[in-house]
């Protein structure tokens, strides 16, 4: 495999789903009410069509099938991902119990695992079996739990999956690389419908554990070799960050005050940070009024540093957070956060000895002060 064949699965994969999702996928979902109606609960106000995962899926698989001959691996994750993506759409129309969805990701995550797909820094044959079936559970499901405003799944992935070939490409695993950027494509070409303009339609839970399932995939099976075994677990992990991140915050908080973790709510990081950007907004306006624009940086420094133990307490600002006002925004900045833990690295992997620890650590503590400060935002109870 060559260069050439990197450029041709990114241009196969991002145009087939670009035309796909429109032409195909959209009247397929409307034909087999595969809707996703409105409700109480939800932003939007007309069915919209959920197969959005379906023509990743399909860009994906025709960029593959032109551009490489599979392994053993590559066949096991396909034949992994396919088996999720199913289980998604049955879920997406009719509805599905969390255990009997659970047990269907450990079924394919099996299958992945028998084809050879497995981490190698376990030496005991079983209990790498073992991890890397959680592993591609726990990060499936971090990745359908992402999906929670219109367009950060799909940027996310796309993101991951350029930084998964350009380290593999770096590493000259020119599978991994055609794959990854494959998949971003993928997300690429879905994205327009999604997130640019006003939704016409979501990818579902069929494209988010999909997606989920193949970066989790491409973390395994990849080489990301640096000065430690420590380093170069943290490659993939930061890569991933930012899902791996949100699933953490969502379970710890949802624990510390006796709420479900299954339970669906509107206390992601996405919805706490549109709260932050939304009181941002507002204390901008009033330090343009009262003290004027020198010294608004220290005073929004200041209020960032309070933010880490005080909890917002405006309820009104809440309400317009839960009704998805400066979502776009949050989700851009998501976009940066995920772009900049891949940019960290591919720093570890470039820079090598010493920095690569240093950057690590740096980049742990960062999210770890993140994490404290988005856990301090108010959150509207779900009952409320």
């Amino acid at each position: 495999m060559t260069r050439v064949d990197i450029l041709g699965a990114i241009v196969i994969s991002a145009v087939t789903s670009f035309l796909a999702t429109p032409f195909l996928m959209m009247p397929l979902a409307k034909w087999l009410d595969i809707m996703d109606h409105p409700s109480v609960k939800k932003v939007h106000s007309h069915p919209t069509p959920l197969l959005g995962g379906l023509a990743i899926f399909v860009a994906f698989f025709l960029a593959l099938s032109l551009t490489v001959r599979a392994d053993n691996e590559l066949i096991g994750t396909l034949v992994g991902g396919a088996a999720v993506m199913v289980i998604g759409i049955i879920d997406d129309k009719f509805g599905m119990l969390p255990r009997v969805k659970l047990a269907g990701q450990f079924l394919a995550s099996a299958m992945t695992v028998l084809m050879g797909v497995h981490v190698a820094f376990i030496k005991t044959p079983l209990l790498s079996m073992i991890f890397t079936c959680f592993w591609l559970v726990a990060v499936t499901n971090a990745f359908n739990l992402l999906d929670n405003i219109n367009g950060l799944c799909a940027g996310v992935s796309a993101i991951s999956g350029f930084f998964f070939g350009v380290l593999a490409f770096i590493h000259s695993d020119m599978m991994i690389a055609v794959v990854s950027f494959a998949l971003m494509g993928s997300c690429l070409g879905f994205l327009p419908y999604n997130f640019l303009r006003k939704a016409k339609i979501f990818m579902g839970d069929a494209g988010s554990l999909f997606l989920g399932y193949i970066l989790a995939s491409i973390a395994v099976a990849g080489s990301w070799k640096t000065s430690s075994v420590t380093t170069s677990l943290a490659i993939p992990i930061l890569i991933l960050g930012y899902p791996i991140f949100d699933i953490t915050l969502v379970t710890i908080t949802r624990l510390i005050e006796g709420r479900p973790i299954s339970r669906g709510g509107k206390d992601h990081s996405s919805h706490r940070l549109a709260i932050v950007i939304i009181e941002s907004i507002r204390g901008t306006r009033k330090r343009e009024r009262s003290v004027g624009k020198q010294d608004m940086l220290k005073d929004t420094l200041v209020d960032f540093m309070k933010g880490l133990r005080t909890k917002g307490n405006d309820r009104s600002m809440n309400r317009l957070a839960m009704l998805g006002f400066k979502n776009r925004r949050a989700v851009l900045l998501l976009y940066l956060m995920s772009f900049s833990l891949g940019s960290a690295a591919l720093a570890m992997t470039v820079m090598g000895k010493y920095f690569d620890w240093t950057i690590m650590i740096i980049s742990f503590i960062l999210l770890f002060l993140f994490g404290i400060r988005l856990a301090r935002v108010s959150i509207l109870s779900p009952k409320r």
